[in-house]
């Protein structure tokens, strides 16, 4: 028998699993890395992030774009889809300063785009990254920045853990979306949270 198989017969996304996620977001996913140096890197400098709160939409497949909210897996909204979605937001900046963008979970593969260039690529559904955006973005602070978040689920991927096993995967944005300011910022608070990749 192979659990990681997924089947037409497998559970929608449940209200349990939903509460579990909002519990994990207000512990900064302090639950699912107990004991690890990332919990450290999260209970240190949190105060050097500034969570953004952006209007956030999505669309499924190359459909109509809708307004979804973030943080939250996208099952919220369409409990039945496992696959290949988008997400996109606008973003002003306030400063000339850099400007990492940190995203806490996004399941499962993630590569952004920002202004119709690509800024970086991340794989692994539990697992926090950050992607130095700065050379993207407009020079005029007034300016909108056009986001644009793909993110493929892949339900079995190893790194969805029990939770894909069992039929019960998810996918989005269901971490917080925040600006950290340097990238050594990054390094002294999780040495081994490494900065994601440029994919050009």
């Amino acid at each position: 028998m192979n659990l990681m198989r997924r089947t037409s017969e497998s559970p929608s996304w449940p209200s349990d699993i939903e509460k579990t996620f909002t519990k994990v977001n207000e512990r900064k996913v302090r639950v699912l890395l107990r004991g690890t140096a990332t919990e450290g890197c999260m209970n240190r400098g949190m105060s050097s992030e500034d969570e953004l709160k952006l209007s956030w939409e999505f669309r499924r497949d190359n459909g109509r774009w809708e307004s979804i909210r973030v943080p939250a897996p996208w099952q919220q909204r369409h409990p039945d889809f496992h696959g290949t979605g988008e997400y996109r937001a606008r973003l002003t900046r306030e400063d000339d300063g850099p400007f990492f963008l940190r995203f806490e979970g996004v399941a499962t593969k993630a590569h952004l785009s920002v202004n119709g260039l690509s800024a970086g690529t991340h794989i692994g559904a539990w697992t926090p990254f950050t992607i130095d955006i700065t050379p993207h973005l407009h020079a005029e602070k007034a300016r909108p920045n056009e986001l644009l978040l793909r993110v493929d689920e892949l339900p079995d991927h190893f790194s969805g853990g029990f939770l894909f096993a069992i039929g019960r995967g998810f996918g989005g944005i269901w971490g917080r979306v925040s600006r950290v300011r340097t990238a050594s910022t990054i390094e002294e608070q999780c040495p081994s949270c490494a900065k994601t990749r440029p994919d050009h």
